[in-house]
């Protein structure tokens, strides 16, 4: 289910004056999800390889959740510590990845300054986790008709069991209409919820 973003509209106006305002004007109810899978078929550390969305996002899109799942459906047959390792390892798969997001009016931008463990990018499937990596007021809004692209290496030697392995990561979150997001100033929101929606907020510097 998606967030009650309407309960955290006040500190949503407070941090991203265009999100709240696009929330607001569309008022989205049903998440949607977008995602990108790879398949890893040889073992070797730092070999890149990569993969983006099947297409870009079809309205300005808010991401409030970030999930990836690790499958070796061929690893380790017949072992009794099968599911054992790949528990843990879908915890910490040793796979480095880079995001670019591209498309649209704005230039391509890296989502991370430097390559990160994609654990540190989004929340594991496996086990317990939290809310993903972003949450109520994050910033990580693409403009129609963005996309996302990321490339992603092993940061280990992996056995040559444990090929192939599928790294799947999933972008939810919630469409906010053509522009209602990317089609406003920072200025033009605050003075938009304001006047419209009488939602005061600190002044924020920024266009």
């Amino acid at each position: 289910m998606p967030i009650n973003y309407m309960q955290q509209l006040d500190e949503i106006a407070a941090v991203n004056p265009r999100l709240a305002v696009a929330l607001l004007r569309s008022n989205p109810q049903l998440p949607q999800v977008y995602s990108l899978t790879v398949e890893f078929t040889s073992g070797a550390p730092d070999v890149p390889v990569s993969a983006q969305f099947d297409s870009p996002v079809t309205e300005d899109f808010w991401v409030y959740k970030a999930e990836f799942q690790v499958q070796q459906p061929e690893a380790f047959p017949g072992s009794i510590f099968r599911a054992q390792q790949q528990y843990y390892n879908a915890l910490n798969p040793n796979i480095m990845a880079s995001f670019t997001v591209s498309g649209g009016v704005g230039l391509p931008w890296l989502f991370s300054s430097a390559p990160l463990p994609v654990e540190a990018l989004a929340s594991p499937m496996t086990g317990p986790g939290g809310e993903g990596r972003y949450g109520c007021c994050s910033n990580f809004v693409m403009f129609f008709p963005q996309t996302l692209k990321g490339t992603f290496w092993f940061s280990r030697q992996y056995d040559v069991a444990e090929v192939p392995t599928v790294l799947t990561i999933t972008f939810a979150g919630l469409t906010l209409g053509c522009k209602n997001y990317g089609g406003l100033t920072i200025k033009q929101a605050q003075e938009i919820l304001r006047s419209e929606y009488a939602v005061q907020t600190p002044a924020i510097t920024g266009r």
